[in-house]
């Protein structure tokens, strides 16, 4: 049931990230646990690749620092994950199964 698959989407999330609300707002799909973990998988894959990507500009932002140019802080440490990923996982994973998928 949905409070079922939402302890298992909290469960899973990595130790240290920031899932957010997400749980509470994907427990209405109708998937298996192991379906749950390969939607985090795909999912944290997704907020690895933002994460260098945004780390790579904190680089070039401090380089700009060291060269006396203002710049906004560095990003937090913590992976981020974001519901639209989440989404996309959980659609790949539905049309895997040959299920219906909608938003």
């Amino acid at each position: 049931n949905e409070e079922e698959r939402k302890e298992i989407w909290e469960k899973s999330f990595p130790e240290n990230s920031n899932y957010g609300e997400i749980p509470n707002q994907v427990k209405r799909y109708e998937i298996s646990g192991g379906n749950i973990i390969n939607t985090i998988h795909y999912a944290g894959i997704q907020a690895v690749k933002r994460k260098t990507t945004a780390l790579h500009k904190n680089e070039l932002l401090q380089l700009n620092r060291s060269n006396g140019v203002e710049t906004e802080e560095p990003q937090e440490r913590r992976l981020v994950f974001y519901l639209e990923d989440v989404i996309e996982g959980i659609r790949r994973e539905m049309i895997k199964e040959g299920k219906p998928f909608s938003v």
